[in-house]
């Protein structure tokens, strides 16, 4: 079996084998290669497929139930967008070390899309007078401002102003596991993001 320094284009890792290609490997798949890399966790080998061995996935039409738009289902969509921008931050990492540019741009690009749809709706209710300042975070020279939205607290970076309340330095990036437990789909949370900001850009330009 060979041992790559990077990764052909023919073949892929089980990550970007499900995201990108959206084909997934079972217990027959042969393994075509290795490739191994120093990550944030440590050396690590990584298995790669053949993009062609891998079994393509159906999509499945997932029906979005009606969910009434409170202060309650907002705060958890936002807690479950801001946890999936997250989980997007660190496929991206992982990718950009394996030498994997298409899901590096990919899971980028959807990184940052899910986090202005957070910063909107998190600036909105700002001005509805709606979140609680806890304190700030300090996070490479980074000032992340804590508040809290119902039953979830959010980072909004800034620069520091004033004397707020230091809670402590954060030495590791935020995790992208969710610790609560959420009652919304994905896409339920994003469509209901999605409808608070349509009925409230336009007061909150």
């Amino acid at each position: 079996m060979e041992h790559y320094k990077q990764i052909p284009d023919h073949l892929a890792t089980k990550t970007t084998l499900l995201k990108i290609h959206h084909r997934k490997i079972t217990e027959q798949t042969k393994v075509r290669g290795t490739v191994s890399l120093y990550t944030p966790h440590g050396h690590k080998t990584f298995n790669l497929y053949a993009i062609e061995d891998a079994i393509p996935i159906k999509k499945r039409h997932v029906e979005i139930k009606h969910v009434h738009l409170t202060d309650k289902t907002l705060s958890e969509a936002l807690y479950i967008i801001n946890k999936s921008a997250k989980k997007s931050r660190d496929a991206k990492n992982l990718a950009y070390l394996l030498g994997d540019h298409q899901t590096t741009q990919s899971q980028k690009s959807r990184q940052q899309n899910l986090y202005k749809l957070k910063d909107k709706t998190l600036a909105i209710l700002a001005a509805q007078g709606k979140l609680i300042y806890l304190g700030y975070h300090e996070m490479d020279d980074d000032y992340l401002y804590l508040y809290r939205f119902g039953e979830y607290t959010f980072h909004i970076p800034k620069q520091a102003e004033g004397n707020p309340p230091l809670l402590n330095d954060l030495s590791e990036p935020i995790s992208s596991e969710q610790t609560r437990k959420t009652t919304l789909r994905f896409r339920e949370a994003q469509a209901l993001i999605q409808r608070f900001l349509k009925e409230n850009s336009k007061a909150y330009k």
